[in-house]
C-alpha cells in the first residue's frame, strides 16, 4: 500500500478533478518536520534512512509533534505525508492513524491504513489549513509483536506536476541498481553471485512546463534536491505501488523549448523503495 489516498479528499474533491491530479505526478519534498515542528523524535528530524525511529514491541507506538505556524513565511495547508525506511508492513502489519488537533484542541482522524509491504508510501489527503498558531499531530501505529521503526517522516505540500508521463518513462521502482560481485573458480566454475548494493535508479523528463510554474513551484524543489531526498509517485492512478523516496544525481538544469513559453526539464534519481 505504498499510495494512501484518504476518504477525505475523495469525498472532498469532485470527481473529475481528482481523477485528472492522480494521473500526474506527485513529488513529496516540502517537509515542515524539519523547518518547524517541535517534539519530533531524533531520528525522524533529517532524511538519514539509517537512523530509525523505534517504537514499542509489547503496546502501541505513538510520534507526537507540534508544528509553529508563527514563523515567516506561512505555512501552506498539508496535503502529504511521507514515510521511507520502516517495517511497517514486514512486522504483520497493524492500523497507522495519522490525527490532527482541531481549532479547540480536540484529535481529530486524518486518515488510517494498514502497510502491507515496507515500500516507501505516501498519504495524500484533503489540504489541511494550520489552526491557529501551532498544530499538534500525533501518529499511532498499532501493536503487532515487532516493535516499528521509521527512518524518513516527511509532511507538507506535496508538488504536483501539470502534465503526466508518457511513453519512454522507465519506472523507478522497476529499474534496479545492483551491485553484483561474481565468484568464479580459478578454472572457470561459477560459484554464485554476491549481492554489494542493491537500489533503484530512473530519470525523469517533464515537457512543456510553463516557465513562470517552473521558477515559482518546480525551482524550490531543484534547491531541495540539492541536498535532500523526497518522494516521487510517477503515475498515482495506475501504478499507486510505484513510490520512490530517492535523491538526485547530479544537477537539475531546465531548457527553453523556443515555443510559447515553455520549458523541459530531465534529470535522474536513485533511490530506496
Amino acid at each position: 500500500m505504498p499510495l494512501v489516498v484518504s476518504p477525505s479528499l475523495v469525498a472532498n474533491t469532485p470527481a473529475d478533478e481528482l481523477a485528472d491530479r492522480l494521473k500526474r505526478p506527485h513529488i513529496g519534498y516540502h517537509n515542515l518536520l524539519r523547518s518547524r515542528a517541535t517534539d519530533v523524535p531524533a531520528p525522524l528530524t533529517n532524511p538519514l534512512t539509517w537512523d530509525r525511529w523505534t517504537g514499542s514491541q509489547n503496546a502501541a507506538s505513538v510520534i507526537e509533534f507540534s508544528v509553529n505556524n508563527l514563523a515567516a513565511p506561512a505555512p501552506p495547508p498539508y496535503n502529504y505525508i511521507g514515510i521511507a525506511s520502516h517495517n511497517l508492513g514486514s512486522r504483520g502489519g497493524g492500523l497507522v492513524t495519522v490525527e490532527k488537533t482541531n481549532p479547540f484542541g480536540t484529535y481529530l482522524p486524518v486518515v488510517s491504513f494498514s502497510p502491507t509491504t515496507d515500500d516507501a508510501l505516501m498519504v495524500l489527503f484533503d489540504d489541511l489549513t494550520p489552526n491557529g498558531t501551532v498544530d499538534q499531530w500525533r501518529i499511532t501505529i498499532a501493536q503487532a509483536g515487532v516493535a516499528p521503526q521509521i527512518g524518513a517522516l516527511y509532511l507538507g505540500r506535496a508538488l504536483v506536476m501539470p502534465h503526466c508521463i508518457y511513453g519512454g518513462h522507465s519506472p523507478a521502482t522497476l529499474s534496479r541498481e545492483t551491485e553484483i560481485e561474481p565468484n568464479v573458480s580459478i578454472g572457470g566454475r561459477f560459484l554464485g553471485r554476491s549481492i554489494i548494493r542493491r537500489g533503484y535508479r530512473t530519470d525523469y523528463e517533464f515537457r512543456h512546463l510553463p516557465a513562470q510554474w517552473y521558477r515559482e513551484h518546480f525551482e524550490p524543489f531543484v534547491e531541495h534536491a540539492l541536498r535532500d531526498p523526497f518522494f516521487i509517485a510517477w503515475k498515482p492512478d495506475k501504478f499507486p505501488a510505484e513510490v520512490l523516496y530517492g535523491w538526485t544525481t547530479g544537477d537539475i538544469r531546465p531548457v527553453n523549448m523556443g515555443v510559447r513559453d515553455l520549458m523541459s526539464v530531465s534529470f535522474g534519481v536513485e533511490g530506496y523503495r
